[in-house]
């Protein structure tokens, strides 16, 4: 009965706390790889083909200075975002009103 129901539920916020750091780790290293990629190309695109060498510099000590702040920002956002569509889904399943898990295998 009621210790059944417990220990069932103790063992399912258990897996799920598992799974959330599971899901925590692979969307921060999915996180990283994008913007350290998304950082290399704007700081590509800062520094025109004509640009001299002095440009180049200032470009790059403008990027040096402003990108930690601005991918701090975005990692941010992208990580509370997808804390909420976790909550949600959460509540969701508390109701069974959970839809399917989409799952995306070599997703970009």
């Amino acid at each position: 009965g009621r210790k059944l129901d417990s220990a069932l539920e103790f063992q399912q916020e258990q897996t799920d706390a598992v799974v959330k750091g599971l899901l925590d780790r692979a969307l921060q290293h999915s996180v990283e790889k994008v913007l350290r990629a998304f950082g290399a190309s704007l700081k590509r695109m800062l520094k025109p083909p004509y640009a001299s060498r002095w440009m180049e510099r200032l470009a790059d000590q403008v990027f040096a200075g402003a990108w930690p702040d601005l991918k701090e920002t975005i990692e941010e956002s992208i990580m509370e975002t997808a804390g909420r569509a976790r909550a949600k889904e959460k509540r969701r399943q508390l109701f069974h009103w959970a839809r399917r898990p989409r799952l995306q295998f070599g997703a970009r």
